[in-house]
Order: C-alpha cells, then structure tokens, then sequence
C-alpha cells in the first residue's frame, strides 16, 4: 500500500540502486588506471578538453595536485605528531598497549573527527579495564590532545604546508 501511495515502483528503487552501484566500482575502476601511469589525468584531460580550454585548466589542475600533496604531507605529519603523544601519554598515565594505541590514533588521525573519538573510546575501554580513574585520565588526555591538535597543531602545520594564515585554517 505504501509503495502504490507514493508513486515508489520496485523496478525504479532497483535500477537507481544498480546504477548508484555501477557509477561507484566504475569510478573505483577509472581512478585505479589513472593512478597507474604517471600523468594519466593530465592525458586524460588533454583528450576530452577542447583546445581552447586546455592549458588554462592544466594549470589550474597542476596546482590543484601541488595543493593535495602539500595538504597530504601535512596530514601526515599531523598523524605521526598525534601518534606519538598520544602513545608517549598513554605510557605516562601507565595505559597498556600505550604503542598499539598509539599506532591506531596516528592512523585513524587520517579519519577527520571520527578518527580520534574512535581511538579515544578503545584507550578509554583499554585504560578502564584496569580502573575507573585511569579510564577518565584517559578521556581527560584525549580531550587535551584533541583541543592541542584542532586549535595549535593543525592551523600552524596545515597554514605552512598551503601557505595560508592559520586563521583561515581554523576558519
């Protein structure tokens, strides 16, 4: 009944289900290639542009891939940084697994936002097993770091590597 009501038909949910499907292993596809010879965006481009067009947007695009790399090596940084104070600090308060943890935040510091709660919740289950104060020391920590990262870390390290104010990182 609700499927007549609201004019949905099950031959169109499958079709934009299979579709939205097919555009994302095509795309997961088409980046793998691009990625395997050197340049193949930029022929890529050069083919499907017109000539009018092609050098302006070479340009742009050249710098768009500096910008990447430059903002890709600070990222880096950033998680190596965390990483290590965050392992350094697990190993102060007398968290087990202090390198484990570590290890995890540095990678998951790739993950914006979602990455450093997740690693803050398994220190925090990790820090708790052994006692309540020391799974809120840990939180506390987290809570440090965090703040540490978002509002001195990230604004100076990601200011210099795309040569803006750290006012409008934070921004």
């Amino acid at each position: 009944n609700y499927i007549s009501v609201s004019n949905l038909s099950i031959s169109n949910t499958v079709g934009s289900l299979f579709n939205k499907i097919l555009l994302f292993f095509t795309t997961v596809i088409v980046s793998f290639y691009l990625m395997l010879e050197k340049d193949g965006t930029d022929r890529l481009l050069r083919v499907i542009l017109p000539a009018q067009y092609e050098k302006s947007v070479l340009t742009i695009f050249s710098r768009f891939k500096i910008k990447i790399r430059n903002w890709f090596s600070a990222q880096l940084i950033l998680s190596l940084i965390v990483g290590v104070v965050v392992g350094f600090g697990l190993w102060l308060l007398g968290v087990k697994y202090f390198i484990v943890i570590g290890i995890l935040a540095a990678i998951f510091e790739i993950v914006p936002i979602i990455g450093p709660v997740v690693t803050g919740l398994v220190a925090f289950l990790v820090a708790v097993s052994e006692s309540f104060s020391l799974g809120l020391y840990a939180v506390v920590f987290f809570f440090i770091v965090q703040q540490l990262e978002n509002h001195v870390l990230t604004p100076l390290i990601m200011g210099r590597a795309l040569r803006v104010h750290p006012v409008i990182v934070i921004v």
